[in-house]
């Protein structure tokens, strides 16, 4: 019969997704290809195909309607049927691949974040691991995806490949290097020759886990058949790698791993000299000359600024090594969109463009996200900034900074005086020591005309010794607009005597000893706007990335309105929840919410999500439960036991001690390592004579935030399976 009259595939043009999910399911009569699976299956229907035959061109949109309806059904509990439905969303994803299925490439790349959040909880063992699946998919799609998205970066996978290079053997299992140097090698488009960036990132491998010369004789040997290349090519490449800084200041010679082979035989003995340009990242004064010239007009400096970012980015791709380019985004988009007075937006734009792509390199790196949003208030969209300034909170949960930038966001841009005050509060709560909201919030109520709650909060950072500068100039001030001038010198005096070089100080010093007053209230907070808690809804937009994002911190901000606001607005909170949930029954963040105010519960027939179980198991103080949670994600195990510790268990809180007094661990989680800080003040408790459980109880409250906390971070952290 003609290729195209198959009776499935008649069938599959009448009922596409039907028709494929009894395929991946193995029910399908595909005579004669019964003993094949179904990507070869696919392939043997499919291949033969022209591109525009009504069969083909329904392919991708049943691929995609099948993983999307899989993606929001919940994931069965018993491991049989688990394992049976991760096979048919490894095959599905290798479909695309194999078959080329443009459509359905596309759409995976354009919604990174949601299908890697899904498909780390896929991953069971090395043979049933959807979310390998994927990135084994997007690996080879790359090229595709370029011919047919030409909006879409090329190379914008490479820091996800180089991050794979380094974390496995660590975050990621051993067997995702193969995963990481197929990406690299399948960049649409190579730096300094097709096969240095997967040669960086098999060095950046080496580096981060110091393999035995058989485990790293045993990779590059496996692939470097696939490029034939005269030894003088290889050695000219890998003596070029690792002559750059990062190498050197690990005392990386050349050939460093590579004495393996004997290709290199000469590099082991010192005579080998590599010819040409060296690799070399611009220089600071490179960025400081174009940063000197922001002031001109901005179609005469962006020129200059793509030439820069250009050849950070050529050391970038062929390195891996991503500070450089990092501390050049950070410096010149903060001056971008503080400079110049045309061309408003597109400076916003481009210093939030700039942010993004250092943030697919560093995802944790604080200084870009305060960039990313400070340059989306700058472009006019400080509801978009509010929701990025949430989820900084949410992975970043120890950043004290964070919080009292994002207060001041809701006065100045919002008008949010109410939500400002709740969480500075909020912040003095979480973190006593932290001046910098205590001055904040007392900022604040002198805006408010509110001088008697201020002078309280300014004295009782006097009476704890938690001042600053910013303290000293507080009170003096305060005591002026009192008619105390006296006092208020005396103050000054004071703060000079502790930090002599302060400019501001001294200034105030000065206006008090001529018999001038100062002026009570700074320029800490410039908004006029009237008190109130109604919260802007930010515009929609297509950027799947930052709807991503700005979703996540939606759901932060959903939070504090339900823990700290809950007075002015349970109610509405509680309601905006259930309707998030009924939008998308499995978003995880909101399902981790519902558990911790019991709006959620979980199916006995299927596998609760990790983040909403753990809430669950601790608000019911169900160790059975939690015991289980440690068994199912081990990197989280601290997790588990600080909760355990909570609900009364003694040996739980000895072992907590313990864990507290190790040195960190080199592999620990950011989660877990930002749980480990926010239980200092536990710790020293205990090392003050507490017992652990007694200390634990004295701490409650502040060590179940904390848990909840980590939580809260560990979720969409893609290397984090769950």
């Amino acid at each position: 019969m003609p290729p195209d009259r198959h009776p499935w595939l008649v069938r599959f043009e009448h009922a596409p997704e039907e028709a494929l999910g009894d395929l991946l399911a193995g029910y399908a009569d595909i005579h004669p290809y019964e003993r094949a699976d179904a990507p070869d299956a696919a392939r043997m229907l499919f291949g033969p195909l022209d591109p525009d035959n009504p069969a083909r061109s329904l392919l991708g949109p049943a691929l995609l309607s099948w993983l999307e309806k899989r993606r929001k059904d919940p994931l069965p509990a018993a491991r049989p049927k688990l394992q049976r439905r991760i096979r048919e969303i490894d095959e599905a994803f290798e479909i695309v691949a194999l078959l080329e299925v443009a459509d359905a490439a596309i759409a995976l790349r354009r919604r990174l974040h949601v299908w890697t959040d899904w498909t780390a909880r896929l991953v069971l063992s090395p043979a049933r691991d959807g979310r390998a699946a994927l990135w084994r998919t997007l690996a080879l799609t790359q090229p595709l995806v370029a011919a047919h998205a030409p909006d879409l970066d090329a190379d914008g996978l490479a820091p996800l490949w180089q991050q794979i290079c380094r974390e496995a053997g660590a975050r990621v299992p051993q067997h995702y290097l193969s995963i990481g140097l197929l990406g690299l090698r399948r960049l649409p488009r190579g730096n300094a020759g097709s096969e240095l960036p997967w040669v960086a990132g098999l060095a950046q491998w080496a580096l981060a886990r110091n393999p035995s010369d058989a485990e790293f004789e045993a990779e590059w040997l496996g692939l470097k058949p696939l490029y034939p290349r005269a030894p003088e090519r290889w050695r000219k490449l890998v003596s070029t790698l690792l002559s750059t800084r990062e190498f050197r200041d690990h005392e990386i010679e050349p050939p460093g791993w590579w004495r393996v082979d004997p290709d290199f035989k000469s590099l082991v003995q010192k005579r080998y000299v590599a010819s040409g340009v060296p690799l070399r990242s611009p220089m600071p004064e490179d960025c400081s000359r174009v940063i000197d010239r922001l002031d001109e007009p901005f179609e005469k400096i962006e020129p200059l600024i793509d030439d820069l970012f250009r050849r950070h980015r050529h050391y970038l791709h062929a390195t891996g090594h991503s500070h450089y380019f990092v501390r050049a985004v950070h410096m010149l988009g903060s001056e971008l969109i503080g400079r110049g007075e045309d061309a408003r937006d597109a400076r916003a734009e481009k210093a939030q463009a700039l942010a993004r792509e250092g943030l697919t390199w560093e995802p944790y790196n604080r200084h870009l996200w305060a960039l990313w949003r400070d340059a989306l208030v700058a472009g006019g969209t400080p509801e978009a900034a509010e929701l990025i300034g949430w989820e900084m909170i949410r992975r970043d949960p120890g950043n004290m900074n964070a919080r009292n930038q994002l207060a001041t966001l809701l006065v100045n841009e919002l008008g949010r005086l109410d939500d400002a005050e709740a969480l500075l509060g909020d912040t003095i709560e979480t973190f006593p020591d932290d001046d910098v909201a205590r001055n904040e919030l007392a900022e604040l109520l002198i805006f408010e005309d509110r001088i008697d709650e201020a002078t309280t909060i300014v004295d009782t950072a006097f009476d704890d010794g938690i001042i600053s500068e910013a303290t000293f100039s507080l009170r003096a001030r305060l005591l002026s607009h009192a008619g105390r001038h006296d006092d208020a010198l005396r103050v000054l005096e004071e703060g000079l005597a502790l930090d002599p070089m302060s400019s501001s100080l001294e200034r105030q010093k000065l206006s008090l000893i001529k018999g001038a007053s100062i002026s009570l209230k700074s320029g800490a907070f410039r908004t006029l706007a009237p008190r109130g808690s109604e919260r802007s809804l930010p515009a929609p937009t297509f950027d799947p990335e930052l709807t991503g994002v700005m979703r996540l911190g939606s759901v932060r901000r959903l939070r504090f309105s339900l823990e700290v606001a809950s007075a002015q607005q349970p109610a509405s909170a509680l309601d905006e929840l259930r309707q998030i949930l009924s939008e998308d029954p499995t978003f995880a963040y909101a399902e981790l919410l519902a558990a911790r105010h019991r709006l959620w519960e979980a199916d006995a027939s299927t596998l609760p999500p990790f983040a909403a179980a753990f809430e669950a198991a601790l608000a019911a103080e169900d160790r059975v439960t939690l015991e289980a949670l440690a068994t199912r994600q081990p990197k989280l195990e601290a997790l588990m036991l600080v909760a355990k510790a909570l609900i009364g268990d003694a040996a739980a809180a000895e072992e907590v001690a313990q864990w507290l007094r190790r040195s960190e661990p080199a592999l620990e989680e950011p989660a877990i390592a930002g749980l480990r800080n926010a239980l200092g003040s536990v710790l020293r408790l205990i090392d003050g004579g507490h017992s652990p459980q007694d200390a634990f109880s004295e701490m409650r409250e502040r060590a179940l935030r904390a848990v909840r906390d980590a939580n809260e971070a560990a979720l969409g952290d893609m290397f984090l399976a769950a």
